[in-house]
């Protein structure tokens, strides 16, 4: 199950979409049911409301030949889910201005090459707001993390990232 999913076909990588202004929700109950699986490359994700799915409310993802590079992903709500959003076996994608909260685990994964992850509130998840794991040259830059359950951005074999200028600390808004 997805409630949305670019994916191609075989190595075709059918990009340039834009999803835009959508509620995505109540999309299966198991680990593979994500509210968005996108597999294709150079998509606009913005203003959609994603919330209450099986797994990731979001996953930008690399299958096979097709390739999930140069996505943005930008001023969406991503809540409710057991899971955020992962980016994971790309490169270059931009994720600004979300709100990304009430997830039961982790707000984002990044196992990814050269994502920019700014500009994004990240409240109440359960696990770290952030979690780079295995990607490389991530820039974590201008997020606010408040009260979720683990370290604001946990970091596993994730190299040449850079961290900074984030507030973890009540944002008082």
């Amino acid at each position: 199950y997805k409630g949305l999913g670019l994916t191609g076909a075989g190595s075709d990588n059918t990009g340039h979409n834009e999803i835009l202004n959508c509620e995505v929700h109540h999309n299966g109950t198991g680990d593979l049911h994500h509210g968005m699986y996108i597999c294709t490359a150079d998509n606009l994700i913005e203003g959609n409301v994603v919330h209450h799915n099986g797994s990731y409310g979001v996953q930008v993802y690399k299958a096979g030949e097709r390739r999930a590079d140069n996505n943005i992903i930008r001023g969406n709500v991503i809540r409710d889910n057991p899971r955020g959003m992962v980016l994971a076996g790309n490169r270059g994608n931009l994720c600004y201005n979300n709100l990304i909260y009430d997830n039961a685990d982790l707000g984002l994964w990044d196992a990814a090459a050269d994502t920019k992850v700014y500009n994004n509130t990240f409240f109440h998840n359960g696990g770290a707001a952030i979690s780079l794991q295995y990607g490389s040259g991530a820039l974590v830059k201008n997020n606010v993390f408040w009260r979720n359950g683990a370290d604001s951005v946990a970091t596993k074999e994730s190299t040449n990232s850079t961290i900074q200028s984030n507030l973890a600390a009540d944002p008082s808004f």
